[in-house]
């Protein structure tokens, strides 16, 4: 079990780094093509057609990379003034039932999001002409490192206290 716990969390790590990187590289790409927009829009009084289109689909790409980096981290908000009031037991049942719950619901959305994949290579963006289905890789991507990165969770609570 902890040679499978080291693997996942070796896996883990790269991808949320690069996750990470990746994400920042796409809200400072998507600030760059916003500013251009105002720039051509308000000051050449020439909008272009293409960097809203381009900006939206930056954020769905930062978005579901930022997703498993932020779950890993356990970035993501929560109201801990009812478990401050668990006993230890009862908190770490409470985790685990919600890593489960995001595992399987990360596993539906994994399916929808393969249909969309599917879906996305018959559908062209309207301002970009690219393949919605570019738009739509991320979604699965996202859904697969959020289940590995629930089972790493789950391995490392499963195993016992060190004293």
């Amino acid at each position: 079990m902890n040679r499978i716990r080291a693997t996942l969390e070796s896996i883990n790590a790269r991808a949320t780094a690069l996750c990470k990187t990746t994400a920042l590289f796409f809200l400072a790409a998507m600030t760059i093509v916003i500013l251009i927009q105002v720039f051509c829009r308000y000051v050449l009084n020439n909008p272009l057609s293409w960097p809203e289109e381009a900006a939206r689909y930056m954020m769905v790409w930062m978005t579901f990379l930022a997703a498993p980096y932020a779950y890993r981290e356990g970035l993501f908000a929560r109201i801990e003034t009812t478990t401050d009031f668990m006993k230890p037991r009862m908190r770490n049942i409470l985790e685990r039932t919600l890593h489960i719950l995001i595992i399987l619901t990360a596993i539906i959305y994994l399916s929808q999001a393969i249909w969309m994949v599917e879906r996305g290579g018959m559908m062209t963006s309207s301002a970009l002409g690219i393949s919605m289905r570019y738009v739509f890789a991320i979604l699965p991507i996202s859904f697969i490192l959020i289940v590995t990165i629930g089972i790493e969770k789950l391995i490392a609570r499963n195993e016992p206290e060190q004293a």
